[in-house]
């Protein structure tokens, strides 16, 4: 099975999966984030522009896909795979296998030191990116304590990788 963690740019997505982790220790976590930065350096943007990046993006997810017949395949899909339109339909026709989490835009940006809001609302909380976060089966808030966070994406984890029943986790978010 393949889950698909999607959400804005420092929602909490990488920490929560991080958390979570060690009660699913079969699971493989593939990072897209991480394997630009691998592939290109830290704070490089690749080849190709974001088109580039969502071939990249493709081929791995394509990949993933093949082993998620053997074993749970969790994607950290880092916000810049949202760029492109074929990105956004991609995981927007996956979103019974995603679990979004979100805050606030207000509360987001207060992780971001220096970034403009104006170019962050308009860019992570834009109408195409709000349509991939509410297609997903499950919506985890990050804006409380982390404890309660993590118990939400748990939850949601657990239900769509069969180890539970889980439940929806109501997003509090303000427009």
């Amino acid at each position: 099975m393949m889950v698909f963690v999607v959400g804005p740019s420092r929602g909490g997505k990488t920490t929560l999966i991080g958390l979570a982790l060690p009660e699913f220790p079969n699971a493989e976590v593939l990072d897209l984030d991480a394997e630009e930065r691998e592939r290109f350096g830290p704070g490089s943007s690749g080849t190709g522009g974001w088109e580039g990046r969502w071939q990249r993006n493709a081929v791995l997810l394509t990949a993933a896909e093949r082993r998620s017949r053997e074993t749970d395949v969790i994607v950290d899909v880092g916000a810049g795979s949202l760029q492109t339109p074929e990105g956004r339909r991609y995981f927007i026709r996956r979103g019974p296998q995603s679990i979004a989490v979100v805050a606030p835009w207000s509360v987001v940006l207060s992780r971001h030191s220096g970034r403009d809001p104006g170019e962050f609302r308009g860019t992570e909380y834009s109408e195409e990116r709000l349509a991939v976060y509410r297609a997903a089966r499950h919506q985890v808030d990050s804006s409380p304590a982390v404890q309660e966070s993590e118990m939400m994406f748990r939850d949601a984890l657990r239900a769509l990788l069969g180890g539970g029943p889980g439940g929806l986790a109501i997003l509090r978010q303000s427009r």
